[in-house]
């Protein structure tokens, strides 16, 4: 059973992310315990960018803090399906370019440390828990550490998704200039300051960068689990699991040296290796974050690598009415296969027998990371039909791919096992 807190989020790769509605599990789009229409707050948690009328409310009774919550427990091997409606339309056959990102994040990469948790109420993902019956908590969290803790009924009415640590970084690094601008004038020089964000407002502790942008060149705390693209290739493949977010990426890690502090409060802390060899600041592989990294040396990625995979067509500017799914289109499905328990646990001793580079590229289920041979757990895509699931390996779901009927689909689904391991 999951003993963390978990969240999922799903995307539209950049330079578009709007009106990709999460059906299961249930999709916020920024509510919380409303009792009417329409959300409270657009910039409660994040920029959805959706309508005011989509997403579900908190399924807790009404109350305060007394109140039990309902909680959703996930068993290992359990398989959960995630479906969503996207506006716009996209996939193959679309009339919209476009590509579906699905990803996940639990307090073991959000808050690796426990620096935001309290008398074990978990600090972060969570949402506001309202103060009494007429209490929605729908206000956005201060820009404040003091905030981000719930150690009282006032600061648990903020609900957090990415940490203040995290949110309070990136704020003062350095956006990335090369990025694709259009002709929008961004006023920001740090991370806040985007194409679809160019006055670098607030939606909760959210870096905008990191939301517009996919693959994030920056160490990010949510794990990939699928990119779904407009036309499989498996030059596609290659790049996106190269650049996913489990693998290390740069960070540049203070050192207390000359200027570095001046540099920070001027939110110009270096996002790249020159910048930051320059300011004689330390480069520093890093997992998901500089915490987790420190915590979880030698451990290894908690997440697999991502399936990448054709992206099935949706209509555009329409929501609901999918046809369903039939016997006919099923027989199309793809299993997803998981590397077995005792294959990852032989991969564990295999890869760190392995002291170089090169010889841990020759093997299949390890990478090389931060200076270490460690296992490269990985989901696994087989040709279509069923019941064809390497040596090694489990079925853990199926997803659907099939570009030739355009006008069937309407949607995805999409099976995913979350083993207690991740």
């Amino acid at each position: 059973m999951l003993t963390t807190a978990a969240v999922l989020a799903a995307t539209l790769l950049s330079p578009v992310a709007a009106d990709v509605y999460m059906q299961s599990p249930r999709g916020a789009n920024g509510r919380n315990c409303e009792r009417n229409v329409n959300r409270n707050n657009a910039n409660r948690l994040y920029d959805t960018q959706n309508n005011a009328k989509g997403g579900y409310a908190c399924p807790r009774p009404v109350g305060g803090p007394e109140v039990e919550e309902r909680t959703i427990y996930y068993y290992e091997g359990e398989k959960v399906p995630i479906t969503w409606t996207c506006q716009h339309g996209s996939g193959a056959g679309g009339n919209v370019d476009g590509q579906i990102i699905l990803q996940w994040g639990s307090s073991a990469t959000l808050d690796p440390d426990g620096d935001f948790e309290i008398n074990k109420i978990i600090g972060t993902p969570r949402d506001g828990i309202p103060e009494d019956g007429n209490d929605a908590a729908t206000d956005r969290i201060p820009e404040n550490k003091e905030s981000a803790v719930p150690s009282t009924t006032a600061t648990r009415r903020f609900g957090m998704h990415e940490s203040f640590d995290y949110y309070d970084r990136y704020s003062h690094t350095e956006r990335e200039k090369g990025l694709y601008t259009a002709d929008q004038k961004v006023k920001r020089n740090d991370a806040r300051g985007t194409r679809q964000n160019p006055n670098g407002n607030r939606n909760g502790l959210e870096i905008p960068e990191e939301r517009d942008y996919y693959p994030w060149s920056n160490p990010s705390p949510w794990m990939d689990i699928a990119v779904l693209d407009m036309k499989y290739t498996e030059k596609k493949e290659t790049w996106f699991q190269q650049n996913s977010h489990v693998q290390p990426k740069g960070l540049c890690v203070s050192n207390n040296g000359e200027g570095q502090e001046q540099k920070y409060n001027q939110r110009q802390w270096p996002n790249n290796k020159k910048a930051c060899e320059e300011l004689k600041a330390d480069w520093t592989p890093t997992l998901y974050g500089n915490k987790y990294d420190s915590l979880n040396a030698g451990l290894g990625p908690i997440g697999p690598m991502p399936i990448i995979a054709t992206l099935a067509p949706s209509t555009s500017n329409h929501l609901g009415a999918a046809t369903p799914y039939t016997n006919r289109n099923a027989a199309n499905a793809k299993e997803l296969c998981m590397q077995t328990k005792k294959t990852q646990d032989a991969a564990k001793i295999t890869c760190s027998a392995i002291a170089t580079v090169a010889g841990c590229d020759t093997v299949s289920q390890c990478a090389w990371m931060a200076g270490t041979c460690r296992p490269a757990v990985q989901h696994l895509a087989p040709e279509k039909g069923r019941n064809k699931c390497p040596v090694g390996t489990m079925a853990t779901g199926t997803f659907y791919d099939d570009s030739r009927q355009v006008k069937k689909f309407q949607s995805l689904l999409f099976w995913l096992s979350i083993l207690s391991k991740y």
